[in-house]
């Protein structure tokens, strides 16, 4: 049995890109590893095989696509969204292997999020059309359709959503004048309404919920969100009181803050501490209980 806390090699893909899609298949914990660019827009799609650490092609999207969203349904299907300068969607059934195309969005969408509602609608929300985008639309499974509903105060990309444990969505940071921003969707009402700031802007970042509820927001492009000066990637975690303490557990945080980033239950955002990322090649961790981050 291999060390708990380790990074792994999982083995290249058949082929290299960038700004792709991925998501797991339940039936057998295969991942699906799709489109992107390299450098050009692709369709081609790859299976990975953690049991024997192999990629393999798969069946091809309808259509080439990068920077879209891939969000798995109730009914196990994957609905894969937008893709920059791109306002169609897909459906990929896991059952079947096959793709079909969906109902087509109102705006093109790129860098932008979908969030699966407790309800079982898709939320979509920004991206980069030509520039970022402050509109959302639902799409609802049963009826193949998108939906226009109400706008975000500020526009934004590459931000982050989050589905908070009270069914809303928490949208935060992102590159356009929403970079240091929060926003709160309601399904329910069907309105957004501003919640606590960022202590400063992000895009590119990640959003994690946390067991408490809380959400830790960690990295940030400042290359891409200023345009000035060198790519800095670090990690920002707010909270009340800092608890800085060193995990030794691999090469991905040379230390991390432990505590969360942002409550949602009262909309508040407190102090900001800061540990730089250090280089990684591995694509695994073997862990038996782990509280990862996405990158």
């Amino acid at each position: 049995m291999l060390p708990e806390d380790r990074w792994l090699f999982a083995g290249s893909m058949v082929a290299a890109r960038m700004s792709h899609g991925a998501f797991k298949i339940d039936a057998d914990d295969r991942v699906s590893v799709f489109g992107g660019r390299s450098p050009q827009v692709m369709k081609k799609g790859e299976l990975y095989d953690p049991r024997n650490g192999i990629w393999t092609p798969t069946v091809s999207m309808t259509s080439g696509r990068a920077m879209h969203t891939a969000t798995v349904l109730p009914d196990g299907k994957v609905l894969v969204v937008g893709g920059y300068g791109n306002s169609t969607a897909t459906l990929f059934d896991p059952a079947k292997g096959e793709w079909s195309v969906t109902g087509q969005m109102a705006n093109k969408r790129g860098d932008h999020t979908s969030t699966l509602l407790p309800i079982g609608k898709v939320l979509a929300v920004g991206g980069d059309g030509m520039s970022p985008d402050s509109s959302a639309e639902l799409y609802d499974p049963a009826t193949g359709l998108w939906t226009i509903i109400g706008s975000m105060a500020l526009a934004r990309s590459e931000h982050t959503a989050t589905l908070l444990p009270n069914g809303k969505v928490l949208v935060a940071g992102g590159n356009g004048n929403g970079a240091s921003s929060a926003e709160l969707y309601d399904p329910a009402t069907g309105w957004w309404t501003n919640t606590g700031a960022l202590t400063g802007g992000r895009t590119q970042h990640t959003a994690t919920l946390l067991p408490n509820g809380k959400v830790l927001v960690a990295g940030d492009d400042l290359l891409d969100r200023v345009g000035i000066g060198a790519q800095t990637i670090f990690v920002e975690i707010v909270q009340p009181i800092a608890i800085r303490e060193n995990l030794g557990t691999g090469s991905l945080f040379a230390d991390r803050i432990k505590t969360p980033s942002m409550s949602p239950l009262n909309d508040s955002i407190s102090a900001t501490n800061r540990c730089p990322l250090k280089d990684f090649s591995a694509l695994l961790r073997n862990s038996g209980s782990m509280n990862s981050l996405s990158n």
